[in-house]
């Protein structure tokens, strides 16, 4: 039989962008749950209790869907000049200070968050910048969410009133960048925590669609 000695509470979604020259360390009494890395990250951790400490060590980016998780003290940076970067950080507490407990319409995840809802979100064209960038509107996230983004896809509504699919051209919702699901055959999950973030379509050709789709996955913070 063993007992756990603490628990992993949700803290924050933390999303930025390193190079080979920077590095990131996760900070006493956190732990790190990388949800988006699109690169192979090098990790440095040393006075581990099992085995030896690692240094340099490889971890391939997450675009295979599973995530990677690093404890307190960990150093992490990138093989390539530039990477982005999802985390979910939790706190390490003590069993007998509790988890909490949230108000939202399911149990706790995985995540150690709070499912509130499914959500199909669709944005048209707001505003043409120039020849290949279009906004479409913003997408706000309540005080206290979470959203989790598994897909983006593209349409153009056209006048005979059918819908036809597009695969091509950057999104950006704030500064995240996404791809379209047609282009891409992985989904690359992102959280996105509470603010308001603009939407904007980077296409380079002279067809533009004229509707963005986000699929997503509501939270409450615990």
């Amino acid at each position: 039989m063993l007992n756990a000695q603490n628990n992993l509470v949700f803290n924050q979604v933390l999303n930025f962008n390193i190079t080979t020259s920077d590095t990131a360390t996760v900070p006493e009494g956190k732990v790190w749950k990388i949800e988006r890395a699109q690169e192979t990250i090098i990790a440095d951790k040393q006075d581990v209790n099992y085995g030896a400490g690692s240094i340099g060590g490889y971890y391939y980016g997450t675009d295979n869907n599973n995530a990677l998780w690093f404890s307190e003290g960990t150093t992490i940076r990138s093989n390539a000049n530039f990477m982005s970067l999802s985390i979910l950080e939790f706190d390490v507490v003590p069993t007998s200070t509790g988890t909490g407990s949230g108000t939202g319409g399911g149990g706790v995840s995985s995540d150690g968050l709070v499912f509130e809802e499914a959500m199909s979100i669709t944005l048209t064209r707001t505003q043409v910048l120039n020849s290949n960038a279009s906004l479409f509107g913003e997408i706000t996230i309540p005080e206290g969410k979470i959203l989790k983004i598994f897909n983006v896809s593209t349409y153009a509504l056209l006048s005979s009133g059918d819908t036809q699919s597009e695969g091509n051209g950057m999104i950006y919702i704030g500064d995240e960048l996404f791809s379209p699901s047609l282009n891409n055959n992985i989904a690359l999950i992102r959280f996105i925590p509470s603010g308001t973030y603009t939407v904007k379509l980077d296409w380079g050709t002279s067809s533009v669609p004229n509707r963005i789709v986000v699929n997503a996955l509501l939270y409450s913070i615990p």
